[in-house]
């Protein structure tokens, strides 16, 4: 695995990169089960501040709904869980399905995903 850089996405086991499997035997997948314990609790990522300003409904929306969305600080900087655990959270998929619609992407363009 890539050595992590403060302020870029934090690669670990359950991050999916392009020509990765789900092989839960993958040698990433193996090592970052021997070594997740070691993570922090968050992990900064710096973005850029119009993902900020575009994504800033679509975090409200979410938190409205009691999905933990992080939230950038004055920085542009949002502490990510490294867990995983708020894609796991109660009502996490139904709050994307109802706010994914404020995040001003092509996908979204579909009625399907409105």
């Amino acid at each position: 695995m890539p050595d992590p850089v403060e302020g870029k996405e934090l690669p670990t086991g359950e991050t999916f990169v392009r020509g990765d499997t789900f092989d839960t035997n993958s040698p990433r997948r193996v090592a970052y089960q021997k070594c997740k314990q070691f993570l922090p609790a968050t992990w900064p990522i710096k973005l850029d501040p119009k993902e900020v300003a575009r994504s800033r409904a679509y975090v409200q929306c979410m938190r409205k709904r009691g999905i933990p969305e992080p939230v950038a600080d004055e920085n542009d900087v949002v502490q990510e869980p490294t867990d995983g655990r708020l894609y796991r959270v109660p009502g996490y998929e139904a709050g994307v399905a109802a706010c994914r619609y404020l995040v001003d992407d092509p996908a979204n363009n579909d009625p399907a995903n409105k």
